[in-house]
């Protein structure tokens, strides 16, 4: 049996670990970055996104893409969703070829001829042979914990629920437990959602510093149900079908370790926002994505807060539609001012 995981970032590489310790066999990663190939091969350790933990020998890095998925049984995307269309139309010549028990980890949506759509939406649009067979995963899961092994708990989503057990088996005996829903689409959007929300979080964060008699856990907790709440309503107007979704892993536990927990790339995008005035430099949300590489980090939730945004209009949902997803947005945007997340909770209405 032969497993290789598609990108090489923090938690492709945490994913590829945990299998990799498990099976004898090789474990295949691809990287399109030969430094990070190399590291991972020659010290068995990925300096630039994983640093300090030791891979094993069976973990085995390349750059040949093609090469890695045409020896596999079974396939994981792990790419940003700004790269991640690109990855599966190249991926397209070899997995339309035979089939691949395929999984995506990638959170976010992808706009296409100006519809944003789910991750899932945009694999079966681009692998047609796939559709109801792609099985989502997603959950409480930073990268830096699973590679220490921390006990994790994740949800594996699909229509087809055989090809989710696939998966779910293949985890069985490590420190990941994984759990089926059937709830694809809300699992997806929660998965999105919450890193918009990890950036209003930050914003909080660094709004305390500023005023600590204003705020405290009181209102981390406050602003930590109202996210849960839009999460939940803004997933069922794009069609989710069950509400404990967002009462378990996917839901309320990934928005939980996402906003709380110090590793969150979007909780520091938020504290940088207030603290680092680090929109100053940029005209809007598209000016701020296109120069992405002059904070030295891609936090999704921005993306994610555009592709929300953009989701809104195609669906004809006014833009003053009360939201703490669009509240980030215009801050992104320029069109308000950070402080709005108070505002909002504030005059939050239930």
């Amino acid at each position: 049996m032969k497993i290789s995981i598609v990108g090489a970032g923090a938690w492709g590489t945490a994913v590829a670990k945990v299998l990799a310790d498990k099976f004898k066999d090789p474990v295949l990663i691809w990287s399109f970055e030969e430094d990070v190939r190399e590291s991972i091969n020659n010290s068995h350790e990925n300096t630039k996104y994983l640093k300090g933990i030791k891979l094993p020998d069976n973990l085995i890095a390349s750059s040949d893409l093609l090469d890695i998925v045409n020896q596999s049984d079974y396939i994981f995307v792990v790419t940003p969703s700004l790269y991640t269309l690109n990855v599966l139309n190249k991926l397209k010549s070899v997995l339309t070829t035979k089939k691949f028990k395929l999984a995506i980890l990638t959170k976010g949506f992808i706009t296409i001829d100006d519809k944003p759509c789910t991750i899932i939406e945009v694999a079966e649009g681009v692998l047609r042979e796939y559709k109801d067979e792609i099985t989502y995963i997603a959950g409480p899961s930073h990268a830096e914990e699973v590679g220490l092994g921390i006990i994790t708990g994740l949800v594996a989503a699909s229509r087809n629920k055989a090809n989710a057990f696939e998966f779910i088996n293949l985890f069985s005996g490590t420190s990941i437990s994984m759990f089926y829903s059937y709830d694809i689409l809300g699992v997806q959007v929660a998965s999105a959602l919450k890193n918009i929300f990890a950036i209003a979080f930050g914003i909080l964060d660094e709004c305390k510093i500023k005023d600590p008699n204003l705020i405290g856990n009181n209102t981390e907790s406050f602003l930590f149900s109202v996210s849960l709440n839009d999460m939940k309503n803004i997933a069922f107007k794009l069609g989710a079908c069950n509400e404990e979704t967002f009462l378990f892993l996917a839901g309320s536990g990934d928005l939980d370790v996402t906003c709380r927990s110090i590793f969150g790339r979007n909780r520091r995008f938020g504290r940088e926002i207030v603290g680092k005035n680090i929109l100053e430099e940029f005209k809007d949300i598209d000016d701020l994505i296109s120069n992405i590489n002059k904070i030295g980090y891609l936090p999704e939730g921005l993306i994610a807060a555009r592709e929300v945004a953009l989701l809104f209009k195609f669906l004809g949902i006014s833009s003053d539609y009360q939201n703490l997803a669009m509240i980030v947005y215009k801050i992104l945007n320029k069109e308000l001012k950070p402080e709005a997340v108070i505002d909002y909770i504030k005059n939050f209405k239930f």
